[in-house]
């Protein structure tokens, strides 16, 4: 049977780990990157847009025998907005519109650590506003809370692709034990992988607690992530500085630990995100058999 495997996140739930080190590793079916994908799917306006245009790239890339393509952007990014939900709807239909027959993967994780992950990135990447100005800046199109309510976004894979074509993970059952639920998710989909040649250990890592306002105070400096943060004045060349010295500092034990989702966003926003998403949750829970959610702190 040929296998039309189609990933589309969420961001931060491991999604450049499988596309680096284990989407590339599966043997029997072809690989399509995120820069493909997104070329292909993600980045046409919606004049240039062309079905056929995307077949006919497929078979180019001979991909008549089977495929998995992966992109998170496919669903939107965490910092970079989501258009009000226009983005993942159109990329969805654009999905069906070109692979009818698609197998959709989406991966979850709880809110707040989610939530937490994506500030983490966004202050990693040169952003420095507070946490709370970060998560009330949807009317720029950084931030929205509507873009984690899971159930909107596979209830609309659902429509379109069937729930039988339709495969929801949790990312905590992965973090639980890599090794069984690789194992497991390739015999689901049929996939030959050596895991003798797989690197289990994650790609990226989040600032440690002592790092984050030390980094929020070096992003006033250089104009990276404009418009979506305070800056003072720019310091020549102090972009490839600083990154490279907060690399190595983030190595050190001395910084402590990645800092708690509740420490870092705080009570208030902490109890408003358990009650912004729990009646979803707990609706896409009993849809989707999705029990071990009462297990991963999932607002419930």
């Amino acid at each position: 049977m040929i296998k039309h495997l189609v990933h589309i996140g969420f961001p931060k739930t491991a999604t450049t780990w499988l596309q680096d080190e284990f989407f590339p590793k599966v043997k029997n079916v072809n690989y399509v990157d995120k820069c493909i994908v997104n070329e292909l799917i993600a980045f046409p306006n919606a004049f240039s847009f062309s079905a056929a245009n995307v077949a006919q790239r497929l078979e180019m890339l001979d991909m008549q025998g089977g495929f998995l393509m992966s992109s998170e952007l496919l669903v939107g990014t965490m910092n970079r907005g989501w258009l009000r939900g226009f983005w993942p709807t159109q990329n969805a239909q654009r999905i069906k519109e070109c692979i009818p027959n698609a197998q959709i993967i989406i991966f979850l994780r709880n809110q707040p650590d989610l939530i937490a992950s994506a500030y983490l990135q966004y202050v990693k990447n040169g952003g420095n506003y507070s946490v709370s100005r970060y998560l009330n800046s949807s009317i720029y199109n950084l931030f929205s809370f509507d873009h984690l309510n899971f159930l909107n976004i596979v209830g609309l894979y659902v429509s379109l692709f069937g729930k039988e074509n339709v495969h929801v993970y949790l990312y905590e059952d992965f973090v639980a034990n890599k090794q069984a639920f690789l194992q497991q998710f390739c015999s689901e989909f049929d996939l030959d992988v050596d895991f003798s040649n797989v690197n289990l250990e994650p790609i990226n890592t989040g600032l440690r607690v002592g790092l984050v306002l030390p980094k929020r105070i070096a992003n006033a400096f250089y104009y990276k992530m404009f418009p979506f943060k305070h800056y003072l004045f720019p310091i020549y060349k102090w972009n490839v500085t600083q990154s490279f010295v907060f690399d190595y500092l983030n190595r050190l034990s001395i910084f402590g630990k990645r800092p708690k989702s509740k420490d870092l966003l705080g009570q208030k926003n902490y109890e408003f995100i358990l009650n912004y998403y729990k009646e979803s949750n707990r609706a896409l829970m009993e849809q989707f058999g999705l029990h071990a959610m009462s297990r991963y702190n999932y607002p419930l």
